[in-house]
C-alpha cells in the first residue's frame, strides 16, 4: 500500500477538524435576539426612519411594507420610506397601493442611476436624505418583519451601546439550487471569516443617523457591490461598535425566487464576501475536496480493507469514516435548521460542486470587471 491514502486521509481530517473548531468558536460569539428578550419603555424609544430600497420587487414589496406599518412602535416616531430604483415590473404601483391604503409610507422614485454609482447605494442614500429619525434602518424588500422587530432591535442597540446593528433573518429556501447552496454558504462563511471580523447582513441594518452621516453613509462608497460590507467597514474603521444578532424569530427573508436570480446574485457577491478572487478560489477548492472526499475517501478505505490492505487500510478507514460522518451530520443539521428535507444534507458533494461552480463564475466576472444584477451591468 502506498503512502498517499494515509496522507490524503490526514489532510482531509485536518481540514474538517480545523473548520469545525472555527465554526464552534464563531457560534459561541453569536448572540440571539428573541421576542421579549429585551424590554424598553415606550417613552425611551428614539425616532426611527425605515428605508426600503427596491428594484423589481413587485412580488415582495407589498407584504414588506405592510409588515412595517404594523410595527408596534409609536407612530409619531416611525417614518417609513420606500425608494424605487427604476423598477420595470410594477414595484412602484404595488408600493403606491400600500402607501395609499395606509397613509404611512413616503415614496421616492430614484430616477436614472448617476455615473459612478451602483443601484442599492444610490437608493439607500436617497432615502437617507429624506430621513428625519435619530436612527436609520435599511431593510430589504424581500424581508417580512414581525410586529416587535423594530422595538426589539432599537432596545438591543441601546443595551449594547451599538452604533450599528445587523440582524440575521430566517432564510426561506424553496428551490433545489438554493437548498443545495445556501446552507453550505452559511457554513463556509462561519468556517472562514475572521473571528471578530466585520460581517453584516444588508437585509437589516440599523445605524445611528449621526454615525451614518458623519461617515457620509453610502455616498462614501457609491460604486460598492456589497454596500453593507462597505458601510460596516467604515463604521469599524471609525471605532464604532457593530453588533450582529440572530433574529430568526423576528424576521424572515426569501433572497432568491428562482435559480437564475440565485446564480446572478451570488456570482455578484461571492468574491466580496470571501475576500477577493484568490481567496474565493482557495475556499472553493477546499470545499470541493471536502465534499467529494467525504464519499470517495471512506469508499477507498473500505475497498482497501476488503482487498486485504492490512493495518494501513484500517488506519485510513478509522481516519476518514468518522470525519465523513461528522461532515454529513453537520449538513443534515443545517437542513433541519432551514426546514428543508434532510436528504439535502446527504447531497453534500453536489452542494460543494454547485458552490464551486458559483465561485468560479464569480471570480470570472470579477476578473472581467463586469457584473450583472437585475437588468444592469456594472463595471468593477
Amino acid at each position: 500500500m502506498t503512502a498517499w491514502p494515509i496522507v490524503a486521509a490526514l489532510s482531509f481530517a485536518a481540514i474538517v477538524l480545523l473548520a469545525l473548531c472555527h465554526i464552534v468558536q464563531q457560534f459561541r460569539q453569536y448572540r440571539g435576539l428573541t421576542l421579549g428578550s429585551i424590554c424598553v419603555k415606550e417613552m425611551l424609544l428614539p425616532s426611527v426612519t425605515v428605508i426600503v430600497p427596491a428594484r423589481n420587487e413587485r412580488r415582495n414589496i407589498g407584504l414588506c411594507l405592510r409588515r412595517l406599518v404594523e410595527q408596534i412602535y409609536p407612530a409619531d416616531k416611525l417614518q417609513i420610506i420606500a425608494v424605487d430604483d427604476e423598477s420595470r415590473d410594477g414595484t412602484i404601483a404595488e408600493a403606491r397601493a400600500v402607501a395609499t391604503a395606509t397613509g404611512r409610507i413616503e415614496l421616492i422614485e430614484a430616477g436614472p442611476l448617476p455615473t459612478g454609482w451602483t443601484g442599492k447605494p444610490h437608493t439607500c442614500w436617497l432615502g437617507a436624505q429624506a430621513a428625519k429619525g435619530e436612527w436609520l434602518c435599511f431593510i430589504d424588500a424581500d424581508t417580512m418583519a414581525e410586529p416587535m422587530l423594530l422595538q426589539t432591535a432599537i432596545a438591543a442597540a441601546q443595551r449594547w451601546s451599538a452604533d450599528m446593528i445587523s440582524l440575521e433573518p430566517f432564510q426561506e429556501l424553496s428551490g433545489v439550487l438554493d437548498r443545495l447552496v445556501m446552507p453550505l454558504g452559511f457554513m463556509v462563511l462561519a468556517a472562514t471569516q475572521a473571528l471578530g471580523g466585520v460581517a453584516v447582513n444588508g437585509q437589516f441594518i440599523l445605524i445611528k443617523a449621526e454615525t451614518y452621516f458623519g461617515l457620509r453613509g453610502h455616498a462614501a462608497h457609491p460604486d460598492a457591490v456589497c454596500e453593507d460590507l462597505a458601510l460596516a467597514r467604515a463604521v469599524h474603521e471609525a471605532a464604532g461598535r457593530i453588533v450582529v444578532l440572530d433574529a430568526e424569530g423576528l424576521m424572515r427573508a426569501r433572497m432568491y425566487r428562482d435559480a437564475g436570480a440565485l446564480w446572478e446574485g451570488l456570482s455578484k457577491n461571492l468574491t466580496e464576501i470571501y475576500g477577493g478572487p484568490g481567496r474565493t478560489l482557495l475556499i472553493a477548492a477546499l470545499v470541493l475536496l471536502v465534499g467529494w472526499g467525504s464519499v470517495l475517501l471512506p469508499l477507498h478505505a473500505v475497498l482497501d480493507v476488503v482487498r486485504g490492505g492490512g493495518l494501513g487500510a484500517l488506519a485510513e478507514l478509522a481516519l476518514t469514516l468518522p470525519i465523513a460522518l461528522i461532515v454529513f451530520a453537520m449538513q443534515m443539521a443545517l437542513a433541519r435548521h432551514f426546514r428543508i428535507p434532510i436528504r439535502y444534507g446527504l447531497l453534500f458533494p453536489l452542494s460543494a460542486t454547485a458552490g464551486a461552480a458559483l465561485a468560479l463564475n464569480a471570480v470570472r466576472r470579477k476578473l472581467l470587471g463586469r457584473i450583472s444584477w437585475k437588468g444592469r451591468v456594472y463595471s468593477t
